[in-house]
């Protein structure tokens, strides 16, 4: 690689960086007043920031919300049917000398009744547990959707510190590495050194002011994410513990409640209860119904029960 390439790789590099970096700038500057209060404010564990993520992420209310609408309704599954009223007209005449009356006709009276469903125990319960699992899988992809925002944002917030002490030791290496290159050419001007090791020195420059651009795209992107997920309280230092202790057991019992082990657990047990309620059709819910009907003055009035049950015992047999 000649000494343009390497000029050209530098200026396109510095050019990215400054893209990035100005448009992390140009978003926290859309409430300056604001962010310069937050930035006196104390530094933020992960911990904190974390919480906050969790509070700038809807979706996980949303979830919650779908969870909690879940389990409503395996509540109301366990519940029977609400009753529901009938009234009506029966045998009104069409026709002859008792067309339209309702007290001429010994078959003609106004009901009114209810009727309701019981349905069988066994399948209520499984239709609630059914629901129950629903909110459960409902909480494993929020859990999920957690664990991926905590790891976005600590990798965010190590990169930053990274890119940050590594611009410090880049941009001092660079300035060393710039009066070497001075030296040398001074020195090649003079016939005390190779023009070789000035156009390697030269080279080594640039690679260091590449590194540095390459750094300063990596803090820029850090920036950009950290302001995703926290907001303003992004203009806050984010402290990293200083050192972190792993429990092979911990770690062990951690892996056991993956949110994607877990999902899949509720796979499975989703598929149980779909089988067991699909097994449970067999069972007989009943109906009852009760009304009373009213007829004209020469006529008794009338009381009508039915009790109306499922024949599911038919399987195979049943008629398409």
């Amino acid at each position: 690689m000649n000494a343009t390439n390497f000029r050209s790789n530098t200026l396109l590099g510095c050019v990215l960086a400054t893209t990035l970096a100005a448009a992390a700038f140009n978003v926290g500057a859309q409430s300056s007043v604001h962010s310069t209060a937050t930035a006196n404010a104390p530094p933020l564990s992960l911990s904190e920031a974390f919480n906050i993520a969790y509070r700038n992420a809807p979706e996980l209310q949303a979830q919650v919300a779908n969870a909690e609408a879940a389990r409503a309704m395996g509540l109301s599954s366990l519940e029977l049917p609400d009753p529901k009223l009938k009234i009506g007209i029966e045998n009104l005449p069409l026709q002859g000398r008792n067309q339209f009356r309702l007290d001429r006709d010994d078959f003609t009276f106004t009901r009114i009744g209810f009727t309701r469903d019981f349905t069988h125990a066994e399948k209520r319960s499984l239709r609630s547990a059914r629901f129950g699992i629903e909110a459960d899988k409902v909480d494993s992809v929020g859990a999920e959707r957690r664990a991926l925002i905590r790891r976005e944002l600590a990798l965010a917030t190590v990169n930053q510190h990274f890119a940050a002490r590594a611009q410090e030791l880049v941009q001092a290496l660079t300035g060393e590495a710039r009066i070497l290159v001075d030296v040398l050419i001074g020195q090649v001007r003079t016939n005390r050194a190779r023009a070789l090791d000035a156009g390697a020195s030269q080279t080594a420059l640039r690679a260091l002011q590449d590194r540095n651009a390459e750094i300063g795209l990596q803090a820029a992107r850090a920036a950009i994410i950290l302001r995703r997920w926290l907001g303003d309280a992004a203009a806050r230092t984010v402290l990293l513990p200083s050192r972190m202790d792993v429990n092979d057991d911990q770690l062990a019992d951690h892996l056991a409640q993956h949110p994607h082990l877990r999902g899949a657990r509720l796979e499975v047990e989703a598929a149980h209860k779909e089988a067991q309620l699909a097994a449970a059709q067999t069972l007989a819910d009943w109906n009852l119904e009760v009304s009373y009907g009213r007829r004209g003055k020469p006529f008794s009035d009338m009381v009508s029960a039915f009790v109306t049950v499922d024949l599911p015992s038919l399987g195979e047999a049943r008629i398409n």
